[in-house]
């Protein structure tokens, strides 16, 4: 898929900002690094699991390629998200075999699956993740 159509589809506020040329040269990097990052985070392994969200009118999602996937605002996470409610690292989804488990990873402000504030528990498929200020839906593929 070419970047353009990829960031029209997944990305409008993006790519809006890349056809507005010099208005917002703050907003336009933000939005090329978080998009970078996410591209770097889907990889191109077969994908175990789907974390799929919005934020405000974008939406996004990553594959999960491997064993693990840590979430949060800053490097070292492996997805970063420009949130600051999100810790640096803030949760952590483990996936073995054709299970998956998120783990909170001493968060300020708490990782909440399905309403419920949680330390460690086995995701299921459909699961609403909720972290810093955005909504996860977790989908298992290994099922």
């Amino acid at each position: 898929m070419m970047l353009s159509k990829f960031l029209a589809e997944w990305f409008p506020k993006a790519a809006a900002t890349l056809d507005a040329g010099p208005r917002a040269p703050r907003e336009l990097y933000q939005r090329l690094t978080y998009i970078c990052d996410l591209l770097k985070a889907i990889g191109t392994a077969p994908d175990r699991a789907i974390l799929a969200w919005r934020q405000e009118d974008d939406q996004a999602r990553c594959h999960v390629t491997g064993e693990t996937l840590v979430v949060g605002r800053a490097a070292p996470s492996e997805l970063i998200i420009l949130d600051p409610k999100l810790s640096r690292c803030h949760f952590q989804i483990d996936v073995r075999g054709d299970r998956a488990w998120i783990r909170d990873i001493h968060s300020r402000n708490g990782t909440y699956v399905n309403g419920k504030r949680v330390q460690q528990r086995e995701m299921l498929h459909g699961d609403i993740i909720e972290a810093g200020a955005l909504a996860y839906v977790f989908f298992n593929r290994m099922v």
